[in-house]
């Protein structure tokens, strides 16, 4: 009786934080999303003759990229249609105006990341680096997000006031 006690138990865990960890998921691609809308991507900082918004997932399978879809499903982004796409090539992050970066496959996008010339994307990630222009900090209570105005102005972006009061600012770090 006991060891069955024990088994609802184990699964019970294992299915809330299966549930927990798709609900942030499901905030980090709504997050995501309303950072296209609360920056400023100039003229020059994107190809602007009418092709897509892209914004790509670093890696396969990731879970992201299902809920990516549905709230951007229609929706455009300085009057460009947003395609979400899961790539591990790099001819397809050249294209890509956000990159969307998970935890998991960090360091594998630290070797990619040499090869961007002028355009560079704004890089979103589930952790914190060099290379991250926001990132997700997980707390048992809120999913919160660091920024980096400074790092994001380098790219030619503007952060409105608006997410840099949302966001932990992190200009500190190199």
């Amino acid at each position: 009786m006991k060891r069955k006690i024990i088994y609802i138990l184990i699964f019970i865990l294992l299915f809330w934080s299966k549930v927990a960890l798709s609900q942030y998921n499901m905030y980090k691609a709504l997050y995501i999303y309303n950072f296209t809308k609360k920056i400023d991507w100039p003229n020059d900082t994107i190809n602007i003759e009418k092709q897509p918004f892209i914004i790509s997932v670093w890696g396969k399978n990731c879970e992201i990229t299902d809920y990516l879809k549905e709230f951007t499903q229609s929706k455009k982004v300085i009057d460009r249609q947003i395609i979400i796409q899961e790539t591990e090539k790099l001819r397809d992050l050249l294209r890509a105006e956000v990159i969307y970066i998970p935890q998991k496959s960090y360091h594998s996008f630290r070797k990619v990341k040499k090869q961007f010339k002028d355009k560079i994307p704004l890089i979103i990630c589930d952790k914190n680096g060099d290379l991250v222009d926001i990132s997700f900090v997980e707390t048992d209570e809120a999913l919160l997000f660091e920024i980096k105005p400074r790092q994001i102005k380098n790219k030619r972006l503007k952060v409105s006031n608006a997410l840099l009061k949302l966001g932990i600012i992190r200009d500190d770090e190199k």
